[in-house]
């Protein structure tokens, strides 16, 4: 069904979170843009946001999955919010099993298109790709999987050029399975396959985390491998940065890994890549390279994909991940995802200028868990943050929207002003191996390409 706010008893909560709980610590003082913060959720479980965007009409739209409403175990979820975080439609999506969705894209006709997995549909399966077209009120268009009978997750998807669209993620079905290897779709405007393709290494496991169009053709994708660690390293295995553009077809043109050693860590993993407006690429994620066990990595690479600084960001007694990276309208980047000290999770934000050195940086912190999946600048010059909080809400895990101002504020009464536990650390890698090496992966799998038939949403 279709809820509004407060409708019924199993009606969708939304909360406005009030600046006294949220202790915001912060590196700069605020400016003048609409700030808000508010959570999404049921009362008995968990749901998540995974992806945000902001939208023509000045609003956002938020992905991710609910395991409050819908049809199954878990559902994709997708919102749509006004200019001041106010719900102006949501629904669920799925089956009776385990569905999400990983990334959202407004498309060129005003509706959305949304990717995750599914295991409700497809090839019977623990998991399919699956890809939902949608229109502007969120009534489904057209819904496809693609997969085999192992495990195959999408992650990102954006609407290309020529109006069909792009997907990535991992798959064990095809290529060398049942490891798992990353996996690309290109798709026509209809959802039918115009070419796919596996990228890995035998016996290692490989996914692609990011993929984005570029702007003179072809693909840039970054997530991470473990084929460089080491036989004699005990799980988890150690990975790698695994960046490798793609020409329009989907043939490789570059690529390479890029991380250290750390044994008993599970080593270093991009979760997003962006082109900038230089023409080249800047990667975030993990690494165990730096002050703590594990911290922000962020590299800049030029359009041939050589490394032009990188570094990382965290404190010696705790663990950072960045999880999202976007260029901003200054030419610098914002980079978001979370601190863990203890067992309390901190929502972080850092903005950097355009050599990676940090203009300013701030924590969100409710007690608890708060964590963000993604970050984008918005028109005003502020940013929006989503994640998820199990600290403020009215379930175990609420999806959590953050509208920020140009220097990461809630507004003034929001801010409570004090310090990251002293200064987040910036360095520069100095043990960094890469590797470049000839692409070993395979093309012109069959896949199976089946439209759902069965209803797969709440309205």
């Amino acid at each position: 069904m279709r809820r509004v706010a407060g409708s019924s008893p199993a009606a969708l909560a939304v909360a406005t979170v009030a600046c006294a709980a949220i202790l915001v610590a912060t590196t700069a003082q605020t400016a003048s843009a609409a700030t808000w913060a508010r959570t999404y959720g049921g009362t008995l479980a968990d749901d998540e946001a995974r992806a945000v965007q902001q939208t023509s009409d000045g609003g956002y739209v938020v992905a991710g999955l609910t395991r409050s409403f819908g049809a199954g175990l878990a559902d994709a979820w997708v919102l749509k919010l006004g200019v001041s975080g106010n719900v102006q439609w949501e629904r669920s999506y799925g089956g009776t099993g385990d569905d999400d969705a990983q990334g959202i894209h407004q498309t060129s006709d005003g509706g959305y298109v949304f990717a995750g997995r599914t295991n409700s549909f497809g090839q019977g399966g623990p998991g399919d790709f699956w890809v939902v077209k949608l229109d502007s009120s969120g009534g489904i268009l057209w819904q496809r999987t693609y997969g085999g009978t192992c495990i195959d997750e999408a992650h990102a998807v954006q609407q290309t050029s020529d109006g069909g669209y792009v997907v990535a993620g991992n798959t064990c079905s095809f290529g060398f399975a049942p490891s798992g290897d990353a996996w690309v779709v290109k798709l026509d405007s209809s959802g039918g396959l115009v070419w796919e393709s596996t990228y890995g290494f035998t016996s290692t496991f490989e996914t692609a985390t990011s993929i984005q169009e570029l702007a003179g053709g072809g693909y840039i994708v970054a997530g991470y491998t473990d084929v460089n660690n080491p036989p004699s390293n005990p799980p988890p295995a150690d990975n790698d940065f695994w960046v490798f553009a793609l020409d329009a077809a989907g043939f490789i043109q570059w690529q390479w890994t890029a991380g250290g050693f750390v044994a008993g860590l599970s080593g270093d993993s991009a979760h997003a890549v962006h082109q900038t407006s230089d023409g080249g690429y800047v990667i975030a994620g993990t690494t165990t390279l730096g002050a703590g066990s594990w911290d922000f990595w962020i590299i800049k690479l030029n359009g041939s994909g050589t490394i032009q600084w990188q570094k990382t960001y965290g404190f010696p007694l705790s663990l950072e991940s960045a999880q999202a990276v976007r260029q901003t309208a200054d030419g610098g980047y914002v980079v978001t995802g979370y601190r863990l000290i203890g067992s309390t999770y901190d929502l972080i934000v850092i903005k950097l200028d355009a050599s990676g050195n940090m203009q300013w940086e701030k924590s969100y912190n409710a007690g608890g868990q708060n964590l963000a999946n993604a970050v984008r600048q918005t028109s005003d010059g502020g940013y929006v943050v989503a994640g998820f909080t199990d600290a403020l809400g009215s379930g175990n895990r609420d999806l959590w929207v953050l509208k920020l101002d140009p220097v990461g504020g809630l507004g003034y009464g929001c801010a409570l002003q004090g310090s990251l536990s002293g200064s987040l650390a910036a360095s520069a890698v100095g043990t960094l191996l890469t590797n470049a090496f000839p692409f070993t992966g395979s093309m012109g799998v069959i896949v199976a390409n089946t439209a759902v038939t069965a209803p797969a949403t709440t309205a």
